[in-house]
Parts: structure tokens; sequence; C-alpha cells
């Protein structure tokens, strides 16, 4: 008897989803129609923590059938992640909130990057809120006490405006790099949307569990960082992110 071939995709879309059915509903949509005009293989797996909002009434619709469903627990972000990514196939895994929508050509536009660069292993596109404004979603920085510090006495605004171009120690961001649209390495992007290529993954593992909400993604980018990947915002990929959950 021959064993069944595994069938690989070109990208995992992962979407952890908690009580944002309508949301859920949406980016659905969005994405179904991205892949399409994308022309890649790419299969979408949606893991619910244990949602009370109506969403495990979507499981099993035929409008839903290109998508896998995993019902959890609720064990965080970073958990419901792992679970996703442990069952996806794609060679990039591309980690998505229920709370976004996709603009037309991000998929591919943000698989072509990834194909050229070899050495990124973390890639984020350009996030917008749903009334256009830019969000910040790229980091110079990661966080420590030095940027703690300037928070907490709120000189970060202060320097911003000073030097919004220079890299200082305890700057996590720079807006007019943001504004200007550049494509730049930098030390982490936002977890709402973010590439990773699957052997960035598979050296350095999935999330740490014991973040169960906030960081999780900036400690898996320190980490893929220290195994020698590097990290880009790609702002000619661009998607829509609500941030209302």
């Amino acid at each position: 008897m021959k064993e069944k071939k595994e069938i690989k995709a070109d990208v995992s879309v992962i979407i952890v989803s908690y009580n944002c059915r309508d949301y859920l509903r949406q980016c659905l949509m969005s994405l179904e129609k991205e892949i399409k005009h994308s022309g890649l293989k790419v299969e979408t797996i949606v893991v619910d923590n244990s949602s009370t909002d109506g969403t495990n009434k979507m499981i099993g619709l035929k409008k839903y059938g290109w998508v896998k469903w995993i019902e959890a627990e609720n064990n965080g972000f970073g958990a419901g992640n792992n679970l996703g990514i442990k069952e996806s196939k794609g060679d990039y895994i591309f980690l998505l909130n229920p709370d976004t929508e996709l603009k037309e050509g991000c998929i591919w536009q943000c698989f072509e990057y990834m194909q050229m660069n070899k050495e990124v292993g973390v890639l984020g596109p350009k996030v917008v809120y749903g009334d256009g404004v830019v969000q910040i979603s790229a980091f110079d920085n990661f966080p420590g006490v030095i940027s703690a510090w300037l928070e907490n006495t709120l000189l970060d605004r202060v320097l911003y405006k000073l030097w919004p171009k220079r890299n200082y120690p305890g700057k996590l961001f720079s807006r007019s790099w943001h504004i200007n649209g550049q494509i730049r390495e930098v030390a982490h992007v936002l977890g709402a949307a973010m590439w990773v290529r699957r052997s960035a993954y598979r050296l350095v593992g999935g999330f740490d569990e014991k973040f169960f909400l906030f960081r999780e993604e900036t400690d898996w980018q320190y980490r893929i960082r220290l195994a020698g990947w590097h990290v880009v915002y790609f702002p000619e990929a661009e998607v829509i992110h609500y941030e209302e959950m």
C-alpha cells in the first residue's frame, strides 16, 4: 500500500480567534479574495480559543470549506499560534489577527519579497487603522529598562520630536520611517500581521507559551534574530488593522 504523499503549500495563514466572530468573517472574506488573486497555494487555519460569541457556528459551513478549523482551550495567543503552526505545511507562515483585512496584492508581494531575500526570517507589511492612519508596526529596538524609563517619564515624546530619525538608546520606533514608507531592517514587527520563514521556525521553535498575551511575538523575533535571521519592515504590502478587539 502506497503512503499518502503530504501536500505542501506555499503559504500557511494562521488566525487565532477569540470572541470576534464578525471581524473574523470580514477577515476571511478579504483573505479568500487575496488567495485567489495571488495564484499561490495557500492554506488557511483558524484556531478558535474557546469563543462564546457563536464563532463555532461558522465551522462546517460550506462557504468556509476552504478553512481548517481547530477548536482549542484559551491558553493564550502564542499557544494558539503554536497549535496552528504545527498543523500547517506552508513554506511561509503568515500570522494574521482576525480584526484585519488584506489590501490587494498583499500575499503575492510578501511572498515574492521573501523568495528573493533568503536571509529574511520575518517580514512585516505596512499596517494601517480602519481610518487609514498608519499604525506603528515596526520597531528599531527591543524594549528594555531604558525604554521603560523614557516612557514612564514621558521623555520619549520629547526625544521623538527632537530627533525623529536618530536611533538612540531606548528609542523603540521612528514615525518618520513609517510615513516615508521605506523598506528597512528592524528589530521586530507587530504580531498582527507577520510572515515567518518555515526554516526559521524549525531552527528556533514556536512561541514561548509563558507569554499569554502581548510581547510573545517580540520574544519570538528576538530568538529568530539571535539565530542569524533578518527582520524586515515591508510597506509595499498593506494590511488594515481595526484593533478594536
